[in-house]
């Protein structure tokens, strides 16, 4: 027996505790099966929107087939004097794969620092048309 509030209570017999056993045992079932349906109806929702994107033209055929500006700029655009540092060079017209257009250049160029001391630099120039991007 066990004492508590001053009222005396039997301890649980070896079958009670078998019972309470069997009730924690159905609950983690219960929650084992319900996290599995959760992951079940998420690998779904994966599934149908890989499908969907499927569906989609890829960005590389939506880039393809551009607008008449895109096409017209890579045309007319004639390569951007830039000078860094004191070298010279020519961006040349580019169409991004965001899909907006302007004029790029990667060079490696050497700084003088001022004191003697030179460090060599990559020089990445994007030059993007505002506006230039399509509509999603």
């Amino acid at each position: 027996t066990i004492a508590m509030s001053g009222k005396k209570k039997e301890a649980p017999s070896s079958e009670e505790e078998e019972d309470c056993e069997s009730e924690e045992e159905k609950e983690g079932k219960k929650k084992k099966e319900k996290k599995e349906k959760k992951e079940k109806k998420a690998g779904s929702k994966k599934r149908a929107a890989e499908k969907e994107a499927k569906k989609q033209p890829s960005k590389k055929k939506q880039r393809a087939e551009g607008s008449a500006a895109q096409e017209a700029f890579t045309k007319t655009a004639k390569p951007l004097a830039v000078s860094v540092a004191g070298k010279k060079f020519d961006a040349k017209p580019k169409q991004f794969s965001t899909g907006s257009y302007g004029w790029h250049h990667t060079e490696k160029v050497e700084v003088d620092l001022g004191d003697g001391k030179k460090v060599e630099c990559n020089v990445n120039l994007n030059v993007v048309v505002r506006g230039s991007r399509p509509p999603k």
